[in-house]
Order: C-alpha cells, then sequence, then structure tokens
C-alpha cells in the first residue's frame, strides 16, 4: 500500500522462480476505503510480529545458519 491510495494484493512472490515457471497474479486497487482497511490490516499483522534487531540475528545459533546454507542450495526448487 502506497500513500493510503494504492495498493497491491496477490501471489507474486520477488524470486526467480517464480518470475520464470509460476503462475502468479497480484491485483491493483485504487481507493482511499481499500487503501484504509490494508493499512488497518498491516498494523493488526505488526502487533503479531517480532523485531529481529542485526546484533541478534548475527549470534542466531550454528544450527539455524546450517539449515539456511543448506536451503540456499535448494533455492531454485524452493
Amino acid at each position: 500500500m502506497i500513500d493510503g491510495t494504492w495498493s497491491t494484493v496477490g501471489s507474486t512472490n520477488l524470486d526467480m522462480r517464480s518470475f520464470l515457471h509460476n503462475k502468479e497474479v497480484n491485483v491493483v486497487v485504487m481507493g482511499d476505503d481499500f487503501g484504509l482497511e490494508m493499512e488497518s490490516a498491516f498494523h493488526e499483522d505488526l502487533l503479531d510480529s517480532k523485531e529481529i534487531l542485526a546484533e541478534q540475528w548475527k549470534h542466531r545459533p550454528m544450527g539455524q545458519r546450517f539449515k539456511e546454507q543448506f536451503a540456499r542450495l535448494l533455492t531454485y526448487w524452493l
């Protein structure tokens, strides 16, 4: 949502596999009413979110780092 007026909702992922192989679709909605609904939904999502600070990320467990590196090998298929 941009400026409370321009919103986009859909399934598009910003990765090469999605762009090359998946059938993704989004809709753009112009309007203040829908923009307010989207903004409200975003703020609700923030309440259910946990902030991860850079210092915490830097000191995450070795097991998690290993899983991340392994998943990178499978990026194309994930």
